[in-house]
């Protein structure tokens, strides 16, 4: 048995369905239930809020596509627990400096919650593999390039913070989640943690313009100095429409947040695929924001 947090995230959308295809037995968690796609073969769905009760339960595996911090409190809990795939953040590294205080409070939880899982598996002998991912990107459940789309889908000009050449490296969350499903196979000669990042470094205005070609959107760059967009996005950022976004995201238009993918690629057999993203990668976002 598999118990499997975060289930109804992006990576939970694509990691259901290989364990499904793999006939593995599943309980996958989620604080809202069973999305109308998670109704597959062999995948038990429980609703459950971690925050409000402690969940105990049997499985020997654990993978968590959701909170660390909720990843360390269940593992404590499973008594026959065995081995742990638990996917963190790229961000953990760099956005270190961040001035917001919120996206410190997010950094804060993840590396407490990566510390917590480390020493915990430790202490028990079991198997942990980390995954840090950089920017993922799949069927528009992401914060990141679906929040592009929804954009661009509404708008065709897009504003840069000239000149955007801060490189990325987007990674397609069935990558990951094929990446997880390996990691089982390999047990212990899967431990460690590792960066992974996609096939394609590109800079964030090649990013953007990929994204509105694979929506079939026009986009117009408005290029305007980092300083200024930071200002005006910060003081919008209030509104319900661009909750979410800050000043931040705009320097690092020009900053590299881009990974080193050798060791997952020696160890873990990672073979991303080439950044050539479709309309189905984001069309859950779109379809949200009509």
């Amino acid at each position: 048995m598999i118990t499997v947090l975060g289930a109804s995230s992006q990576i939970g959308y694509f990691l259901l369905s290989r364990l499904a295809q793999a006939h593995y037995s599943v309980l996958a968690i989620s604080r809202n239930g069973a999305p109308d796609w998670g109704v597959l073969n062999n995948i038990c769905w429980m609703q459950h809020d971690l925050d409000e009760q402690i969940l105990s339960n049997d499985a020997s595996v654990l993978i968590s596509a959701g909170s660390l911090r909720h990843a360390a409190q269940v593992a404590e809990h499973m008594p026959r627990l065995q081995q742990v795939v638990a996917v963190s953040s790229s961000s953990v590294a760099n956005k270190q400096g961040s001035a917001t205080s919120e996206e410190q409070r997010v950094l804060a939880e993840l590396q407490e919650g990566e510390q917590r899982l480390q020493a915990l598996c430790t202490d028990r002998g079991l198997i942990l593999t980390l995954l840090r991912p950089t920017m993922v990107y799949g069927c528009g459940l992401d914060k990141n390039l679906s929040r592009i789309a929804a954009w661009l889908q509404k708008r065709p000009w897009f504003p840069l913070a000239a000149p955007a050449h801060g490189l990325r490296q987007p990674v397609h969350a069935d990558d990951i989640a094929k990446l997880c499903v390996h990691c089982l196979d390999l047990r212990e000669d899967a431990a460690g943690r590792f960066d992974i990042g996609g096939a394609t470094r590109l800079s964030y205005r090649e990013m953007v313009l990929k994204t509105a070609q694979a929506i079939n959107q026009p986009v117009r760059f408005i290029p305007l100095p980092a300083s200024l967009l930071s200002l005006g996005l910060n003081g919008i950022a209030r509104l319900p429409a661009f909750r979410g976004l800050n000043g931040a995201m705009v320097k690092r238009q020009n900053q590299d947040l881009v990974v080193d993918n050798s060791a997952a690629m020696k160890s873990l057999n990672w073979q991303p695929r080439i950044f050539e993203p479709t309309a189905d990668c984001f069309a859950k976002a779109i379809q949200s924001h009509h």
